[in-house]
């Protein structure tokens, strides 16, 4: 299948390198650019200067966290309708219920199972296969 021609953005934002490649791997036939950040202050530039359709945080990253990120993020009134998704290794209640307080849109339990990822993304980038 060719890559999309489409203006689709995405920022992936982990700092563990598998994560990563397996999400660019994921995005390659959506997305027609995906960005990457290692961290909290990183995401946060890059947040500030590009616009995303979709953004994909990890919870816990080096610096400010996701939620912290996340919470900025939504604040900002041109950019903040942008999807959030949550990346977590754990989802506990109290993870979930942090996450909706800070304003992200859904969870993600890694590694990222392929079918809910696609789920996701067909509620949240309002694609057709």
């Amino acid at each position: 299948k060719p890559a999309p021609i489409n203006n689709i953005a995405a920022l992936v934002v982990d700092d563990s390198l598998p994560v990563r490649i397996q999400m660019k791997k994921a995005l390659m036939n959506i997305a027609g650019r995906v960005d990457f950040a290692e961290t909290g202050e990183q995401a946060g530039q890059m947040l500030e200067q590009n616009r995303y359709d979709i953004v994909f945080l990890d919870v816990i990253l080096p610096g400010v966290d996701g939620y912290d990120i996340c919470k900025k993020f939504k604040k900002d009134p041109d950019k903040g309708k942008t999807p959030v998704i949550m990346l977590t290794s754990n989802s506990s209640p109290a993870d979930q219920i942090k996450g909706k307080m800070a304003g992200c849109d859904t969870y993600l339990i890694k590694p990222v199972n392929q079918d809910v990822f696609k789920e996701v993304i067909r509620e949240y980038l309002n694609l057709d296969d």
